[in-house]
């Protein structure tokens, strides 16, 4: 089994043929919809939003009909019970690689450039090599470690010695592959950091193995720095960091805050009502001070959060038919958006 037929199937296995296949590759993408952003909140699978971003449709399309036509896929969308065992070590590589393509798929690129640059810069200095040619050519990140080799003056050795220690107890965390990876693609005075060719040569992986377990390794080291202020690691985090909806949402919440009412978004904006319906479930499920309450009575949304706990299913024509009959979909959607997982069960569906 290859790596992006395990992905694959992950994403299907958690969608529990209740979405459509489409669903799966919007998914593993990272297509930042609100569509898309809603089922992968819904099904427990923002580890596997952008696993795979330089996947295209067609080659997504040539590998589920192979998967279908090997029987690994049943007709219902979900993987067969005969793969279950050969699917296992790849979901226990997903769950220890680390990786959040949803906190941090933009703010993790960010970060590897001031990284890999930093430490090459750095190691130049202590060998007393002012010369080299960056790895990194982003002029932004050329410009961060500037700035911050002035603000450390005398005492960036110091904190060369800081960083070492801390990626040193991160790496130590993480699998001996995902360790020698990080530490392969990273440029010293001395070495030239490899490609993702050279090193999945060397580690016998498939190229987007090799992508995934670096990125997973970038996000665990941004995980340890949000929760150790005190770190050099901490320094290197984007303070920006990466916004919580779609452009698309935002532009509708600008509209909300000015006191517009979903209509008059739509009339505003020249957008169908459902398309903005859409942004209000984005928005009500990503940021935590939104209330539904003048949209969805909070006895209705306590109904609806029950019937899907009590059902284990966010499927919204099954959920419709056991509510009472004034229940809308949209209803439904915001207040499954807003509580959705208070069960804690996993991988419920959404249709």
């Amino acid at each position: 089994m290859l790596f992006q037929e395990a992905m694959i199937l992950i994403a299907l296995k958690r969608l529990r043929g209740e979405r459509t296949d489409a669903s799966a590759y919007h998914l593993l993408s990272g297509k930042r919809s609100s569509q898309t952003i809603t089922d992968a909140k819904w099904f427990q699978s923002k580890d596997l939003f952008g696993a795979l971003p330089k996947l295209d449709k067609l080659q997504f399309e040539r590998i589920t009909a192979s998967l279908y036509h090997r029987g690994w896929i049943e007709p219902g969308g979900v993987p067969a019970e005969s793969i279950s065992a050969s699917m296992r070590p790849w979901e226990k590589l997903v769950e220890e690689a680390g990786f959040d393509g949803w906190a941090y798929r933009d703010t993790g690129h960010q970060f590897w450039k001031r990284i890999a640059l930093l430490i090459q810069t750095l190691s130049h200095l202590y060998q007393r090599k002012k010369q080299f040619v960056p790895i990194i050519q982003d002029h932004a990140s050329q410009q961060w470690v500037k700035q911050k080799l002035s603000s450390w003056g005398e005492g960036k050795y110091t904190a060369m010695k800081k960083l070492y220690e801390e990626m040193a107890d991160c790496l130590r965390d993480m699998t001996e592959l995902q360790a020698f990876i990080f530490v392969y693609k990273l440029t010293g005075a001395e070495i030239l950091g490899k490609t993702t060719e050279q090193i999945s040569r060397l580690q016998h992986r498939e190229q987007e193995e090799v992508d995934y377990l670096l990125q997973g390794s970038i996000h665990t080291l941004i995980k340890n720095a949000e929760n150790q202020p005190e770190t050099v690691l901490h320094e290197c985090l984007d303070t920006g960091g990466t916004p919580e909806l779609t452009v698309t949402a935002q532009k509708t919440l600008d509209f909300i805050n000015k006191g517009f009412t979903l209509e008059a978004v739509a009339r505003s904006r020249g957008l169908k009502v459902s398309t903005i319906e859409d942004h209000f479930v984005e928005i009500a499920g990503e940021i935590k001070e939104f209330s539904i309450d003048q949209l969805v009575p909070p006895k209705q949304q306590e109904a609806i959060r029950q019937a899907a706990a009590s059902l284990d299913t966010f499927k919204l024509k099954t959920l419709k038919e056991q509510l009472d009959a004034d229940t809308t979909y949209f209803a439904i959607r915001l207040a499954l958006a807003k509580g959705g997982q208070k069960s804690g069960q996993k991988n419920r569906s959404i249709e």
